[in-house]
């Protein structure tokens, strides 16, 4: 028991190190330090406007949850009723189901509080970064990426001889 405790209460806080680290970039002129927010505060802050980090809101109030009881309470297994908040949260769901080696439908509970662990750090980091702007347009389906007509259309094989291009119609090789 003293493993499994360990290792959720070490995911719970480096996913709330990185819930802090967003919050912060949010709102440079708090001090969250010095507000002793806790777990579900810094939760609740995340914008709705961040449509991305809001649905991941569901899965980090599971997780806070699973913290709390497995931190309070002797000898806590996590079922499949604790994790349904996580493994529904639509974009965790759909990038584990997109070619991920983990699958949902053969983790044990803990295993999923692990992964979404990792998962949600990352994007609560990538969140943080100065390049957020760009994340936040990369996953979301209702804007287009500059750029992205590129990749719509392959470029005429017309022109020149070379890699992908038409012999000239000459009949030289």
């Amino acid at each position: 028991d003293s493993v499994d405790l360990g290792q959720v209460l070490h995911a719970h806080l480096v996913v709330e190190f990185f819930l802090t680290e967003y919050l912060q970039r949010l709102h440079p002129t708090l001090n969250l330090d010095q507000l002793r927010l806790r777990y579900e505060q810094k939760v609740g802050m995340i914008p709705s406007t961040n449509a991305l980090l809001t649905g991941t809101k569901p899965g980090l109030r599971a997780l806070g949850t699973i913290r709390n009881r497995m931190a309070h309470v002797r000898r806590v297994q996590i079922s499949k009723d604790d994790i349904q908040a996580i493994v529904g949260v639509e974009m965790y769901s759909a990038f584990t189901n997109a070619g991920s080696t983990f699958k949902l439908a053969h983790a044990s509970p803990k295993e999923v509080v692990m992964h979404f662990s990792e998962w949600v750090a990352g994007v609560l980091h990538t969140s943080a970064s100065p390049d957020q702007e760009k994340w936040a347009i990369a996953f979301d389906p209702t804007k287009e990426v500059p750029g992205f007509e590129y990749f719509l259309n392959p470029a005429s094989s017309d022109g020149l001889p070379g890699v992908g291009r038409k012999r000239p119609l000459t009949g030289d090789p």
